[in-house]
């Protein structure tokens, strides 16, 4: 099943409203106060531009659209770009119940690293919902704080600490590879030197992912 973007007017797009409005009122002034020729072509220049950028950007984000399939479903970008996930790949899943994108559904496949994030701008969006959760055993609802997004939830869940540089930008220590489970067990670093009578601390810094 297709389902297409559904463009709404939204408070945020206002302001991207109002520059095209008064690119255009510019220009069409400058024919009245300008004694030139030149500002009256300056300004419907970049009026011209402003309203064609706007005008591109829409189309692009029209165009885009979730197609669901049998085995899978994929996601056409307003880029262009279209990302394909397989039923069977997809490792986690879920609708946004509170956060930063409250009521938006999400997917995730872990092994390729590839996510999309899926807004209720889509047409039939409660469909589209019904049928993740038809399809996804993983699919559940994901309580976050107020400011948080389900990439930093799921950056904070998967990715080891000991993996993460410190805030001043030095890497961590080398420890053992560990994998996260949902035990979330401790982490051992690996501490195996040489029998001497003073150790020295493993020092080695890992190479950025």
């Amino acid at each position: 099943m297709k389902y297409k973007y559904q463009y709404k007017f939204t408070r945020q797009s206002l302001p991207v409203y109002l520059i095209v409005a008064a690119a255009i009122l510019v220009a069409i002034s400058s024919f009245f106060w300008s004694e030139g020729i030149l500002v009256p072509l300056l300004c419907c220049g970049v009026a011209g531009y402003i309203t064609w950028t706007v005008a591109k950007t829409l189309a692009k984000m029209i165009a885009s659209n979730v197609n669901t399939y049998d085995t899978g479903f994929t996601v056409t970008l307003p880029t262009g770009e279209k990302k394909q996930f397989e039923w069977t790949e997809i490792t986690h899943a879920g609708k946004i119940i509170t956060g930063k994108h409250a009521g938006a559904v999400f997917c995730y496949n872990e092994d390729i690293d590839t996510f999309t994030q899926l807004t209720p701008v889509f047409s039939d969006f409660e469909t589209l919902e019904a049928e993740l959760k038809e399809h996804l055993n993983c699919f559940s609802d994901y309580h976050l704080e107020p400011e948080q997004t389900i990439s930093e939830y799921l950056h904070d869940l998967l990715v080891p600490v000991d993996e993460e540089e410190a805030d001043d930008g030095t890497k961590p220590e080398k420890v053992q590879k560990t994998v996260v489970t949902e035990d979330d067990d401790d982490r051992i670093p690996n501490t195996d030197v040489d029998d001497d009578d003073e150790r020295e601390p493993n020092t080695d810094l890992t190479d950025e992912d």
